[in-house]
C-alpha cells in the first residue's frame, strides 16, 4: 500500500473520530450554558479543533466539485475569524486543524515520488502544498504568540470549582487521563476507529448483501472491543478502586431503579423528573439528599437529611453520609469523624451493611482527599477493596450486561456507519 493510500485512510479515521466526538462535546457545552455554569476551555477548543478536523477532510472530499468546495472555504474562513475575535489562541490551533488533513494528503504525494518511484508532477503537488503549510506555519504562531491575550480575556476556573464538581468521587478513580481521556475510553474508540476503517475497506466492490453482512459484523466486533476496553484497559490500582465503588453504586442504582421504575442506566434528567415528582418522605431522604446536591440546592438537602429516620445502624450510617456529602459539596471540608463511628456501629463487622458503609466511609475519605491535595487520593477505595473480597469479582462485567451493553453498541454503530459514510466519498478525494 502506498504512503497516500495509507494517509487517506488515516485521514478518514481522524476526521471520523472527530465528527463523532464533536456530538458529545457540543451536548455537554450546551447544557453547561444552559445550567449556567462556564464551558471549560478544554472543551470549547475541542469543539473547534474537531470542527477544524472535519472541514480540512472536507476540503479534500470536496476537491474538483467548485460550489461544495467554495462553501467549505467559507465555513472554514468564518470559523477561524469568528473564534480569532473571541480566543485567538484556539484560532491557531483550529487553523492547523484545518490545514492538517490538505497537508498530510499532498505530502504523501512527495513520499510516494521519493520512496515508491511514482510520478506525480511535483509543480502542481507543491501548488497545493506550500499554502497548506504556510497554513499551519500561520495556526502556531498564533496558538503560541497569543497565549497570554487568550488567558487575559478568559481567566482559568478556580481548580476547587473543578474538583468539587458532581461525581468528583468517580472521576477521581479512573486514572490518568491520555489526551484528556480515560485510558479505557482512548482504547475503545481507538479500537472501534481501526475496527471501522477494516470494515469500510472489507465492504468496497461488495454486492449489497455482502457489504451489509460484513457491515452488521464489524459492528459486532467494534462492539465487543468496547466492551472489552471498558473491563480490561485500566491499571490494576484502578481497576480495584473501580470494582468497590461500583459494587456500593450498583446496589444503590438497584434500589433507586426499584423505587422509580427504571431505566436501568437513569440520566442526569431522568434523576431530576423523579425528584420534582417524588414526595418528600423521610424514607427517601437518602436519594434525594443526593439528588439535591447534584442540583446544589444544599439548603434542602440538608433539610431532607435531618428528616432521614434513624431507626437503624444503618440509616444513622446513611445519615451521618449525607451530611459528609453536603459539607463537602457545598465547600466544607467533608470531615468523616461521625461517619466513621457510624460504620463502627454497624455488626457483624463481615455483613454486607457493614462492608456498605465500609465502601461509602471510603468514598467521602477520597473527596476528603481530593479538597486538601492528596498526591493519592484514590487509597481508601483500593483497601476497601480488599475487604469485599469476591463479592466485588466480575462487578464490571455485571455492569456491562445490565447497564452499558445498549450504549456501546449505538456508539460502535454509530462509528461504523460514519467511517463508512466518509470511506464513501475516496473516489472524491
Amino acid at each position: 500500500m502506498l504512503p497516500s493510500d495509507v494517509t487517506w485512510s488515516i485521514i478518514i479515521s481522524v476526521a471520523a473520530a472527530a465528527l463523532v466526538l464533536l456530538v458529545p462535546l457540543v451536548l455537554f457545552a450546551g447544557l453547561q450554558l444552559i445550567r449556567r455554569r462556564p464551558v471549560p476551555v478544554l472543551v470549547v477548543r475541542g469543539v473547534l479543533v474537531a470542527l477544524g478536523v472535519f472541514l480540512g477532510f472536507l476540503l479534500l472530499a470536496t476537491n474538483g466539485t467548485e460550489t461544495p468546495r467554495l462553501l467549505t472555504i467559507v465555513a472554514s474562513a468564518v470559523v477561524v475569524v469568528s473564534t480569532f475575535l473571541i480566543r485567538p489562541r484556539t484560532a491557531g490551533a483550529v487553523l492547523v486543524a484545518i490545514s492538517l488533513p490538505w497537508t498530510a494528503w499532498w505530502l504523501s504525494f512527495l513520499i510516494d515520488n521519493a520512496l515508491w518511484g511514482r510520478h506525480w508532477a511535483v509543480s502542481e503537488v507543491l501548488a497545493a502544498l506550500i499554502p497548506a503549510l504556510a497554513a499551519m506555519f500561520v495556526g502556531f504562531y498564533a496558538f503560541s504568540a497569543f497565549a497570554r491575550a487568550e488567558a487575559e480575556r478568559h481567566p482559568a476556573q478556580p481548580a476547587e470549582a473543578d474538583v468539587r464538581a458532581f461525581g468528583a468521587t468517580g472521576l477521581a478513580l479512573l486514572g490518568p487521563r491520555i489526551f484528556g481521556m480515560p485510558s479505557q475510553d482512548l482504547a475503545a474508540v481507538l479500537a472501534m476507529l481501526a475496527i471501522a476503517l477494516v470494515t469500510a475497506g472489507l465492504t468496497r466492490g461488495r454486492t449489497f448483501v455482502e457489504g451489509a453482512s460484513i457491515t452488521v459484523a464489524g459492528v459486532l466486533v467494534a462492539w465487543a472491543a468496547c466492551c472489552l476496553a471498558f473491563v480490561f484497559v485500566r491499571r490494576p490500582q484502578d481497576r480495584r478502586a473501580w470494582e468497590a465503588y461500583t459494587w456500593l453504586g450498583e446496589w444503590e442504582l438497584d434500589r433507586y431503579v426499584a423505587i422509580a421504575g427504571g431505566p436501568a442506566l437513569p440520566s442526569r434528567d431522568d434523576f431530576r423528573k423523579w425528584l420534582k415528582a417524588s414526595p418528600d418522605v423521610p424514607e427517601l431522604g437518602w436519594i434525594r439528599t443526593e439528588l439535591f446536591v447534584m442540583e446544589r440546592e444544599f439548603d434542602k438537602a440538608r433539610a431532607a437529611a435531618e428528616a432521614m429516620p434513624v431507626d437503624t445502624e444503618y440509616e444513622r450510617l446513611e445519615r451521618e453520609a449525607a451530611f459528609a456529602s453536603i459539607d463537602w459539596y457545598g465547600g466544607g471540608p467533608g470531615d468523616t469523624e461521625g461517619l466513621r463511628s457510624a460504620v463502627a456501629e454497624i455488626r457483624p463487622a463481615d455483613g454486607e451493611e457493614r462492608l456498605r458503609a465500609e465502601v461509602t466511609l471510603a468514598a467521602a475519605e477520597v473527596r476528603r482527599r481530593l479538597a486538601i491535595g492528596d498526591a493519592d487520593p484514590a487509597r481508601p477505595m483500593r483497601e476497601v477493596r480488599d475487604r469485599l473480597g469476591a463479592r466485588a469479582n466480575g462487578i464490571l462485567w455485571s455492569v456491562l450486561r445490565k447497564r452499558l451493553w445498549s450504549k456501546y453498541l449505538t456508539t460502535a454503530t454509530t462509528i461504523v456507519l460514519v467511517v463508512l459514510a466518509l470511506n464513501s466519498v475516496l473516489p472524491v478525494a
